[in-house]
């Protein structure tokens, strides 16, 4: 299978390097893509057998952002034929629940919980968490 990790970040994730070496040594084919420019969560990946890409654009405006990131990921999984996604947090959750509807591939969000969100704006926290819940299909928390 064509697995793509969809991540926000371009830093190192060690979470996020042992999923991809443990599908890999499963014998699935690993592609990673954020939102960011190369950076050394893409080397490391690299070394595992990783094929590494990013799609980076500036925030100005929330709506084109994710808009853009949503037209690309479709173009990305067509052309390499992804059959499923995992993204991680709430700037990949929220594109891929824009382009689900163009997709073939099974999209997982990812939920990595913390009360950050939450802190720094409620209200935005609120609206995001209830677009991903509402229009994800499959969620996985690794924690309650």
């Amino acid at each position: 299978m064509k697995i793509l990790v969809y991540f926000p970040t371009n830093a190192r994730a060690i979470d996020q390097i042992s999923v991809m070496e443990m599908f890999i040594k499963s014998g699935h084919e690993v592609y990673l893509l954020t939102q960011t420019e190369k950076g050394n969560l893409h080397y490391l990946s690299e070394k595992l057998g990783v094929k590494t890409y990013s799609y980076s654009i500036r925030k100005t405006n929330p709506f084109s952002f994710y808009i853009k990131h949503a037209f690309f990921l479709i173009k990305f999984c067509h052309h390499h034929r992804i059959d499923i996604i995992f993204s991680h947090l709430h700037d990949t959750g929220i594109t891929c629940v824009l382009a689900k509807p163009f997709l073939k591939a099974r999209t997982f969000f990812v939920r990595h919980n913390t009360d950050e969100g939450k802190l720094l704006s409620p209200k935005k926290s609120f609206v995001i968490n209830l677009i991903i819940n509402t229009f994800s299909t499959n969620i996985i928390a690794p924690s309650k």
